[in-house]
């Protein structure tokens, strides 16, 4: 499965500027939050930054703290309307490349 088949906004923030309004189906909100908890032996050496982009058009906010063992992961990305014209799409773009960047920002462990 593609991100394309998950999320479709997700294939078309990809120039720097538009001249065409994006038309969605319809406002799409992500809300998640994961705990897990670490195996015995092992503590967080980093954690990765909060994101917090709050925008007319869109917004992503992240959290991640450890306590002990356990990490417990928060996520949450809105678009908040379901057209989106080339003046609204530096926001757009900014919310969604960021939320594509958020694989590469790993939590790293430690033995000890």
């Amino acid at each position: 499965m593609t991100k394309g088949t998950i999320a479709p906004y997700l294939e078309v923030a990809g120039p720097e500027t538009r001249e065409q309004p994006i038309l969605l189906w319809a406002p799409r909100m992500r809300d998640a939050t994961e705990t897990i908890t670490l195996p015995a032996g092992y503590r967080v050496a980093r954690l990765p930054e909060d994101r917090f982009i709050d925008g007319d058009v869109a917004s992503l906010h992240t959290h991640i703290e450890a306590n002990g063992r356990r990490l417990t992961y928060t996520y949450k990305l809105i678009i908040k309307q379901r057209e989106i014209s080339p003046d609204e799409y530096d926001n757009f773009r900014e919310v969604v490349q960021e939320a594509l960047s958020l694989p590469e920002d790993l939590v790293v462990l430690e033995r000890g």
